[in-house]
């Protein structure tokens, strides 16, 4: 546990726009800033998974108010082809402002 909160001392800043699914609640958008762990990027490893816009991200509820969640890393991690489905998701974006630079659909 010690090396998860070290870990997320250190991590990569990151501002994410969530859109929050909770249960009897309205889905809401949330803007948050918060330092993805090393664990999560490759950055340990001299390998990159960045986190690329799109990209579905679990999340552990705190307690019942709205704002009373995290993003649950571990989660994250276990998804089966997570790092496959970011690299994917990274090369669109690529193309699609790559697309936007020269005039295209």
């Amino acid at each position: 546990m010690l090396d998860d909160v070290i870990d997320r001392g250190r991590g990569i800043p990151y501002r994410f726009e969530l859109e929050v699914h909770r249960p009897s609640l309205p889905v809401r958008t949330v803007v948050r800033e918060e330092r993805v762990p090393a664990k999560v990027e490759g950055t340990l490893f001299l390998k990159s998974h960045k986190i690329p816009r799109g990209v579905e991200v679990p999340l552990r509820l705190k307690g019942t108010g709205e704002e009373e969640f995290e993003i649950d890393w571990d989660a994250y991690l276990a998804i089966p082809h997570q790092a496959d489905r970011a690299y994917h998701l990274r090369i669109e974006a690529a193309r699609e402002i790559q697309a936007q630079r020269l005039g295209g659909p």
